[in-house]
């Protein structure tokens, strides 16, 4: 049963239309949340099975950890590889079972055994043997992050970094013991599976990369695979070739360079190159601070391991670090330039709300709204057709949650399910960056900015074309920080009544938010120690 729950969605029997259900629970969207390879790759089984002598949780009572790998059975494998049947037919009661498992073990008199005891099971399924090791059928996951961590990212330094001018950025890529590599002739680096890039963003005290002049809001992107990257033959040391990449006039305070990729590595001798992920680094510099001023940490990334081991998308090659994701999952980033296009007539080249899943323009894809949006996505009723309101899907949100992605793919979140105490706020953040203190208390006034949900507020044209309206964040309608957080899970009507009767406002421009009279409120009643204080509320312990 628990392997089944775990595996959800990926069952083989589940692809070919068998639910798995448990009584009136339907597991068949249950996707694991380890993501060494990809999300939902359940071949990380030591995440739960481990012996009190090994592996990461060292010290726990499970002498019996290791059966996994040592003592094989019909019904554990079986519960994941559920098209396997053993013996001479299928059962006619589950369709999807069109696998036949095969067997050299013979009787005594030398007849096949079709259907073998479990004891058996390891005299094949063993290093060496026809079928192999089970531990090494299971085991890519644990060498890609083996490999990847024979690499490390460094971005050097950051000079030439004022407004107007192209900044100088140094950086290398390193093995475990801080010797660089040369990306210009290793393999791993050459190969097709292989990528480097830079970012560069700006102001920290909360990133909109005002002026770069890309849609919406987008920070400096190069790619580093290639002529982009200038390096000492000598010391492997490489400079960036930042082109007609200069820090805009009007930037101020502090920026971010950050570097990330992957290498292209046969990890498990099949001669096929492997992606492998490595961590994510960056380096903030000053523009018109005096020294570096770093952007605000809420989250711990060893928290969001727990859960996903290792947190890796687009490809792989952003990896586990959150100081990346900030810099183009910025206030003013929504999804507007991937999603479906009007062809003709009025509005033409603007976003198509009529086709889109969720019958919107555009999403919000801030760093601040979006994780709690993904985390709590799940609906609290799915519609069933032709009514509109139907079964139970035991989520939180009202509406659900798409997000539009690279070749508009369809990111359509509304069935995630969360595997723990969803408003347990310490599972992801650190201690007090959760609470509506400090900067949170009113965030307007600390610089922190709202979330754009509308990068082209006027598809008639008459503020500008849609281009136009792409790179002008002055026109941007945005939700205030405060309830762009909050109804990222809160997203019912009378949750927003609530927040507008307390300051809240949810399309307004910046401009307008940072000089309105009306200030979020939302600290008064939901500040530490107040009537209801966002931990009370929460039962965070």
């Amino acid at each position: 049963m628990i392997h089944k729950i775990h595996q959800g969605e990926e069952l083989p029997s589940v692809k070919a239309g068998t639910p798995y259900k448990i009584g009136n629970a339907d597991f068949s969207t249950v996707v694991f949340p380890y993501s060494a390879v990809a999300l939902g790759d359940t071949r990380a089984c030591a995440k739960c099975h481990t012996n009190s002598a090994t592996g990461p949780d060292v010290g726990r009572n499970t002498p019996q950890g290791d059966n996994w790998k040592t003592q094989p059975s019909k019904a554990a494998c079986a519960a994941c590889h559920d098209d396997v049947y053993f013996g001479n037919t299928s059962d006619l009661l589950k369709p999807y079972q069109t696998v036949r498992h095969m067997t050299l073990i013979s009787d005594a008199g030398g007849v096949p055994v079709e259907n073998p005891a479990d004891s058996l099971c390891i005299n094949c399924h063993s290093t060496g043997q026809l079928a192999g090791s089970v531990e090494a059928k299971h085991d890519l996951p644990n060498l890609l992050k083996a490999e990847g961590l024979k690499y490390v990212f460094n971005i050097r330094s950051v000079t030439n970094s004022g407004p107007g001018l192209i900044p100088v950025i140094t950086f290398s890529v390193d093995n475990a013991s801080g010797t660089p590599y040369d990306i210009k002739t290793g393999a791993q680096f050459l190969d097709a599976n292989a990528s480097l890039s830079l970012l560069v963003g700006w102001n920290n005290i909360d990133e909109n990369n005002t002026g770069s002049g890309s849609h919406p809001g987008q920070p400096f992107n190069i790619n580093l695979k290639g002529a982009n990257a200038v390096c000492d033959a000598g010391t492997f040391i490489c400079t960036v070739n930042m082109g007609a990449n200069t820090i805009p006039l009007g930037a101020t305070g502090s920026g971010r360079a950050a570097l990330y990729g992957r290498v292209g590595v046969d990890v498990d001798g099949d001669t096929v190159v492997d992606r492998v992920r490595v961590k994510a680094a960056f380096k903030d510099f000053a523009i018109t601070d005096s020294t570096p001023v770093a952007r605000r940490q809420v989250v711990d990334i060893n928290k969001c391991d727990k859960c996903h081991d290792q947190v890796s998308l687009h490809g792989d090659s952003r990896t586990n670090e959150p100081g990346l994701c900030v810099l183009c999952h910025n206030p003013s980033a929504t999804d507007v330039n991937r999603r479906p296009k009007i062809a003709s007539g009025p509005g033409t080249g603007f976003p198509d709300g009529s086709v889109t899943l969720d019958k919107k323009t555009e999403e919000a894809i801030d760093f601040k709204r979006l994780i709690h949006g993904v985390h709590a996505a799940a609906k609290t009723l799915y519609p069933v057709a032709p009514a509109t309101v139907g079964a139970a899907g035991h989520g939180f949100r009202n509406k659900g949650l798409v997000v539009y992605g690279y070749n508009s793919s369809v990111n359509d979140f509304s069935h995630v399910r969360f595997p723990g105490i969803l408003n347990d706020c310490t599972t992801c953040h650190l201690a007090g960056t959760y609470e509506l203190a400090g900067k949170w208390e009113v965030p307007t006034a600390s610089g922190i900015l709202g979330s754009t949900v509308k990068a082209t507020p006027d598809p008639t044209g008459a503020i500008g074309t849609y281009a136009q309206q792409l790179a002008n964040q002055a026109d941007d309608l945005n939700i205030t920080p405060t309830a762009a957080v909050c109804t990222a899970c809160h997203d019912g009507d009378v949750a927003k009544s609530h927040m507008v009767l307390n300051g809240a406002q949810f399309e307004l421009t910046q401009d307008a938010i940072n000089t309105s009279p009306v200030l979020e409120a939302c600290a008064i009643c939901h500040g530490p120690g107040r009537i209801a204080d966002v931990k009370l509320i929460h039962g965070v312990k």
